[in-house]
This record gives structure tokens, C-alpha cells and sequence, in this order.
């Protein structure tokens, strides 16, 4: 699947070579690396850019995600591609106007966030009154490591690292 994602991410590379040089004849994509990125599990693509220099050092697409999504890699590609011209145009890059404007005008529906299922890690703490209370990583990880302790909403017990979990995702 990696072999495959990454052709179809150069084949993407190449067609948008040519749409920029009309478009945004100022955006230049031909020296930046596009690559697959085994360790996003939630962001479908990231642009990694140098904020002093305006220098874009790459564009990661999910391995995880495009494995399960294909179809969802062309509207991904020209998220990621209106970031760049964002940047190379304005100096800065947000979800705005003008980026949607920008996907748009690459002939994609302006979309700040992908619709794709991620995996999420949850974990159920067992509270006194008999409730479970679902705790994402970060804040279970808090626990975990004594830098934080949440209370119940039902009767103001504290949820520690002493309180009895499971993991249900």
C-alpha cells in the first residue's frame, strides 16, 4: 500500500505542477518532498514549514488513513496544497477565507477538517457512585504519571491513579 499511496501522490504532485504554474504562477512545488508518514494516526496531511524563512521542508500524508480512505487522498493533497500556497503568498496560513478560497479556486469544496474515522484510545475509569467515566489518552496518561486528578460530576469523588480502569478503544 505504501509503493501505491506514494505513485499516487507524485502522480497528484505532477498534475498540480501544472494547475499552479496558471494559478499561482509565484508557488512553486517541484523541489518539496511529498511522503507517506506511518506515525499520523489522526492528521490526514501536514505541512512542515519554516515560519522565519517561509521554506516548506515537506508534506506528510497518513499511511494509517489513506490505507482505509483512498478516495479521500485528492481532496487531502489540495488541503495540504492551499496551506502551501497560503504560505508562500500571505507568509502565514490558518483555515480562513482566503485558504478556502484557495481550495476552491483548485476545484475542491473548501473543507478544514477530513471526515475519515480515526482510532481514538478511551479508557473507562470506575467511579464509587457506579459511573464510568471516559477518559481520552492525554488526560488518562495525566492521571497515570500523578500530574492531574479529575472529580466526578455526580458526587465530587476524585478519579486518580488509584481508581480502577479498563480500556474499551
Amino acid at each position: 500500500m505504501t509503493y501505491a499511496l506514494t505513485q499516487k501522490i507524485q502522480e497528484l504532485k505532477r498534475e498540480f505542477i501544472t494547475i499552479l504554474a496558471e494559478k499561482y504562477p509565484t508557488v512553486k512545488i517541484d523541489n518539496i518532498p511529498f511522503v507517506t508518514n506511518s506515525r499520523l494516526k489522526r492528521a490526514a496531511g501536514r505541512v512542515e514549514w519554516n515560519k522565519a524563512t517561509l521554506a516548506i521542508r515537506k508534506v506528510d500524508f497518513s499511511i494509517c488513513l489513506f490505507s482505509r480512505y483512498p478516495e479521500n487522498l485528492r481532496s487531502t493533497f489540495v488541503h495540504e496544497l492551499a496551506h502551501i500556497v497560503q504560505i508562500k503568498t500571505m507568509g502565514y496560513t490558518d483555515h480562513g477565507s482566503y485558504f478556502k478560497a484557495i481550495m476552491a479556486s483548485l476545484g475542491e469544496t473548501p473543507r478544514t477538517h477530513h471526515q475519515m474515522e480515526v482510532k481514538r484510545k478511551i479508557y473507562a475509569y470506575k467511579c464509587g457512585c457506579g459511573q464510568d467515566h471516559k477518559i481520552k489518552i492525554v488526560r488518562h496518561n495525566k492521571i497515570q504519571r500523578r500530574q492531574a486528578a479529575y472529580r466526578c460530576q455526580t458526587n465530587g469523588q476524585r478519579i486518580d491513579h488509584t481508581t480502577p480502569y479498563v480500556r474499551v478503544s
